[in-house]
């Protein structure tokens, strides 16, 4: 028996469909999320180059809120076949031939076939808004491209960076359970005058090994020795690799820690993670853990050429 091919295309079809909603939907979920990483660096980058390029300058940082993919596949098939052939009898030419001559008409197959595919994908993105949030990551863009002098960049930073802490009811909290610690820094107030300024950090964020300001056992704050001084550099340098470029600004690291004597690209990914810490915020409620605005996913990727 001959198989007809019309009547095999719309099984064929259906079959090869059953399964592409489920793997687009994975392949645009890995994509998606691999994309989070990609956004996070960039933004981090370019508030490198704008701290080189002006030292004041205020971040421009988003968080991701949320994130969405969504794939929709629809097939619809539309499938005629007849029931059987129709024959039409006509006489043709009866006087000469005596007999009648027959012909047959068969309907023609009908195969409609419909295919929808719709794919949806993005990020919210939540922007840094709060003040303490935004000297934070200018703290730390200062720090890390060099622009907080070296003689004393450690308590510059320290007064720099206002480290989340605490207020009212939770502080009190901590107070009498024995947990709170307290500091006093010394700043600069104008030019020539210092002030005593105290402190009184949320312990979540003063926690090796994410802590961006410390406390040891001696209750004494230092900077997280993760935190490189002045790894970015705007030159090039013996050992050096390109970060990224924005604009007139390249950014360099170390390349070579044998030359330079630094893991540049450790020092920028640890960076990165400082960052997600200060944009987090207490959980003024309660006290009790952190209330991140900024959400990591995926794995590094290259961020720029190497050397």
């Amino acid at each position: 028996m001959e198989l007809d091919p019309i009547k095999m295309a719309a099984p064929a079809v259906l079959l090869m469909t059953l399964g592409c909603a489920n793997t687009q939907l994975n392949h645009n979920t890995i994509d998606l999320t691999a994309s989070l990483d990609s956004l996070t660096t960039k933004q981090i980058l370019y508030n490198l180059a704008r701290t080189i390029a002006d030292p004041y300058s205020v971040p421009s940082q988003a968080g991701i809120a949320a994130g969405s993919a969504t794939t929709s596949n629809g097939f619809s098939p539309q499938l005629g076949i007849p029931l059987g052939a129709s024959s039409l009898v006509t006489d043709a030419l009866p006087a000469a031939a005596g007999k009648n001559a027959v012909a047959n008409t068969y309907p023609n197959y009908a195969l409609t076939l419909g295919f929808t595919d719709s794919w949806q994908q993005g990020w919210t993105l939540d922007p840094a808004t709060d003040s303490d949030q935004l000297r934070r990551l200018r703290a730390l863009y200062r720090y890390a491209t060099g622009q907080i002098p070296e003689a004393d960049h450690e308590n510059e930073f320290e007064c720099e960076y206002p480290i989340q802490t605490l207020s009212g009811r939770a502080a009190r909290r901590d107070k009498t359970a024995g947990e709170s610690t307290e500091y006093t820094l010394h700043c600069k107030a104008d030019e020539g005058s210092m002030a005593a300024v105290d402190v009184e950090p949320d312990p979540n964020f003063i926690r090796w090994p994410s802590c961006v300001i410390c406390e040891d056992r001696t209750d004494i704050p230092f900077i997280n020795k993760l935190l490189a001084y002045h790894f970015i550099k705007s030159a090039n340098f013996d050992g050096a690799r390109l970060l990224a470029k924005y604009g007139a600004v390249s950014l360099y690291v170390c390349g070579n820690k044998d030359i330079c004597g630094t893991d540049g690209m450790k020092a920028f990914h640890e960076l990165r993670l400082f960052v997600f810490e200060a944009s987090g915020q207490s959980n003024l409620a309660t006290g009790s853990s952190k209330a991140p605005s900024v959400r990591t996913l995926g794995a590094p990727v290259l961020v720029g050429p190497g050397r």
